[in-house]
């Protein structure tokens, strides 16, 4: 009966025993898996984080560059234009000078304004456009120069320049002329041509000489692009 009872006792206790020693096992393998758990959690955050700081950086960056990059090349194409601009009219200038000093041996006054020179740009910025184009030979010159004087002065102007007849004590007689209609000049170093219509001039079938004076206009025209640098009228 001792022996019994002492086998009982002794069972229960290796029972409990056992009992808590699974429960120990069991609390070590949770623990175990929530630090593994929270340090992969932690590490994946950081991770998620530090790319996207990353990305943001690089892109702001390049849209700076680029932004700087235009700001410069816009500013240095329009200071090109502007000193473009200037040369160009100062040469066209420098050119009208030159031709007027082979023409008359000097620059002429002018009564409106400083200079010859300055008068003939002023003149030719009041023509048409409309009538420029390259210059191809004398006869393009003259039709060119003709619709300029018709629109200017006027058809019967250039009927009369051109006719084979003058008027006499009322009466038209036809005469021969001692010069031409158009007088042109051109200026090989400059790519100048010079044209002015000459009033009738000659002799008649009766023998008569006459003349008629004038001060004729004239044009000055670049010939690679048949601007009209100067005018007088």
């Amino acid at each position: 009966m001792k022996y019994t009872l002492l086998i009982l006792l002794l069972s229960t206790f290796l029972f409990a025993a056992a009992g808590c020693k699974e429960s120990n096992k069991d609390v070590q393998t949770e623990s175990s898996t929530e630090a593994v758990t929270t340090t992969a959690t932690t590490a994946t955050e950081t991770t998620t984080t530090q790319q996207t700081t990353t990305t943001f950086t690089i892109t702001t960056t390049v849209a700076t560059a680029n932004e700087t990059i235009t700001t410069t090349q816009q500013t240095t194409t329009a200071t090109t234009v502007e000193i473009t601009e200037t040369a160009v009219g100062d040469t066209e200038r420098e050119i009208l000078e030159s031709v007027c000093i082979e023409m008359f041996g000097e620059i002429p006054p002018s009564s409106q304004y400083k200079d010859r020179v300055e008068y003939l740009i002023e003149t030719a910025k009041t023509l048409p456009d409309k009538y420029s184009h390259s210059v191809a030979d004398k006869d393009d010159l003259i039709e060119q120069a003709r619709n300029i004087w018709i629109e200017r002065l006027g058809s019967e102007y250039i009927e009369e320049i051109e006719s084979e007849y003058i008027e006499l004590d009322g009466e038209l007689v036809k005469y021969e002329r001692n010069i031409p209609a158009y007088t042109v000049e051109y200026y090989d170093e400059y790519d100048v041509w010079y044209i002015n219509p000459n009033a009738p001039s000659g002799v008649t079938e009766d023998g008569i000489k006459f003349g008629t004076p004038s001060m004729p206009p004239y044009l000055l025209i670049r010939g690679e692009d048949g601007k009209i640098l100067g005018a007088l009228f």
